[in-house]
Formats: structure tokens, C-alpha cells, sequence
């Protein structure tokens, strides 16, 4: 069994960090985390956000930051290979934080970073030239 985070068991908000879980879902994956051999929450969002807003329930997978990390029972594991791309992922991230127009929220992720616009929509045709130009 595997669901994502955002726009699935916690409902989509303007600002990322605000996102709460609906009532009573930490019950259902618990009770799903029992019955089948593998029940993950997999999302974009640090591991360490996820273990904030679930905790740690005991058979429950957590997949973080598109697969770079993972955490089950409350023991959090990093790829390898992930960690040599931090100093990148700052480097493009501080770029954003300069050059990105007011509505833009840059949100760092630590081994990614997110260019939301959920809150002015028209500017997604800036944030995909500025990524193409990375």
C-alpha cells in the first residue's frame, strides 16, 4: 500500500510547512502498516518532515525527497551517493532565493529544493525557463 503526502493524506495549503494530516490517518496507516507487507507514505518532502507529522509507526516505510531518503520504524537512512549532491542543491537554492520574483517561494529541502507558485500561478512560466537555464 503507498500514498503520497500532499493532496493525499494531507490536503494541499499554500504554504508547504502548514500542511497538517487529515483526522485519524495515522489510525488507518497504522492499521494498514499491520495487514500488508509494505505500506508506504513516499513524497518530495524530507524524511524528517514526514517522521514530524507521523511519527514513528512501527512497519511504516517513509520515502523522502523522491526516493534519496527512507525511514521505517524511526531510523532514518540517506543514499550514499545522495549527500554528494548537497553543495549543488545549496548553490542552485541560493540562486533561486536571489533571482526569484515576489510570489515565488523557494522551499529548501536540503538534498532538493522546491519553486512553488501555488500562490501566483502565473509565474510558472518563470520557473520553468529559470530551471531550464540551470
Amino acid at each position: 500500500m503507498l500514498t503520497d503526502f500532499d493532496g493525499t493524506i494531507a490536503p494541499i495549503v499554500d504554504d508547504p510547512a502548514a500542511a497538517t494530516l487529515l483526522g485519524g490517518t495515522d489510525v488507518i496507516l497504522t492499521r494498514l502498516a499491520r495487514r500488508y507487507a509494505v505500506t508506504a507514505v513516499i513524497s518530495g518532502r524530507p524524511v524528517a518532515y514526514l517522521l514530524e507529522r507521523l511519527g514513528a509507526i512501527p512497519g511504516l516505510v517513509l520515502i523522502g525527497l523522491y526516493g534519496l531518503e527512507r525511514a521505517r520504524d524511526g531510523v532514518s537512512v540517506e543514499l550514499p551517493e545522495a549527500g554528494a549532491w548537497r553543495a549543488v542543491v545549496d548553490v542552485v537554492a541560493r540562486a533561486a532565493e536571489a533571482e526569484a520574483p515576489p510570489g515565488v517561494r523557494v522551499e529548501r529541502k536540503g538534498l532538493s529544493v522546491t519553486l512553488h507558485v501555488r500562490s501566483a500561478p502565473g509565474l510558472a512560466g518563470w520557473v520553468e525557463r529559470w530551471a531550464g537555464d540551470q
